[in-house]
């Protein structure tokens, strides 16, 4: 008897585990938000015989897309000591590099970078024309500036690479 019901219950098992089941669609609405503080802490040491130290950072921008929108705030950058010369400077792709020189050099530096994020990823449709996926060629013009031949890349002719100085 205890046999029969063991077999019935192995049965009734493997019948609900291969009996068709039903599938639901979701639609999700809404936007996800995270918020984030973002401290970065560095202690540079100077060696002996240097005579002028240069660092640059670059300043976080807020930024908004049809699907992503970061918002920064409070940005702070201490440096001890202070620096003899700093400038706000910016680069042919419009960041704003903060650049911080010292002339007599200290033994230590400690640069503080601090800033609050609030992310917020945006779940609305919205209708392209752009083709999916990219073609190839399309999608490597734009990143030429960012992957073309620096000294920690690797180059299609090692002669180039070699050439390379780093500043």
């Amino acid at each position: 008897m205890k046999i029969f019901f063991s077999a019935i219950g192995i049965i009734f098992i493997l019948m609900v585990m291969t009996s068709p089941s039903l599938a639901e669609n979701f639609t999700v609405k809404g936007d996800m938000v995270s918020a984030i503080h973002y401290e970065l802490q560095h202690q540079i040491t100077a060696g002996e015989a240097m005579k002028k130290l240069t660092l640059s950072f670059v300043i976080p921008q807020s930024f908004d897309s049809p699907t992503y929108k970061q918002q920064i705030t409070n940005f702070k950058i201490k440096f001890t000591p202070d620096a003899q010369d700093s400038k706000t400077i910016t680069d042919a792709r419009g960041n704003k590099i903060i650049v911080a020189t010292w002339s007599n050099v200290p033994d230590k530096i400690d640069a503080v970078v601090s800033f609050d994020t609030k992310n917020i990823t945006g779940l609305k449709a919205f209708e392209t024309q752009a083709p999916f996926p990219s073609p190839l060629r399309a999608s490597r013009k734009p990143c030429k500036a960012q992957v073309s031949c620096r000294a920690l890349l690797e180059c299609e002719k090692p002669q180039q690479f070699r050439q390379i100085k780093v500043p």
